[in-house]
């Protein structure tokens, strides 16, 4: 059975307004409220991961989806590598982000 999350709808992007105190905004073009809040010394860097988050999963699915299963083999033959330690990596990944 898939359980649903509730996420914050729409694209994400990060902003930092006029009266911020070094902090930025994750903002969402779906919603008034904001996805996150950042401030620290990485604040900036931080806002931009976070709205770039959804992406990231969406184009890591597409990876493991297409690599599942498959196996390198070089040209002359001299090494065969499986993905298969990368898509277990992967679904680690996306089953962390889906919790």
């Amino acid at each position: 059975m898939k359980i649903e999350k509730n996420r914050t709808p729409g694209f994400w992007k990060p902003v930092q307004p006029e009266e911020a105190n070094g902090y930025w905004l994750v903002m969402s073009d779906k919603s008034a409220i904001g996805a996150a809040t950042c401030h620290g010394g990485h604040s900036k860097a931080n806002a931009h991961l976070i709205a770039a988050a959804p992406d990231m999963l969406k184009a890591l699915k597409a990876f493991r989806d297409l690599t599942r299963g498959m196996t390198i083999h070089w040209i002359d033959g001299s090494e065969k590598r499986s993905f298969a330690e990368t898509t277990a990596q992967a679904d680690k990944a996306i089953t962390k982000a889906e919790m």
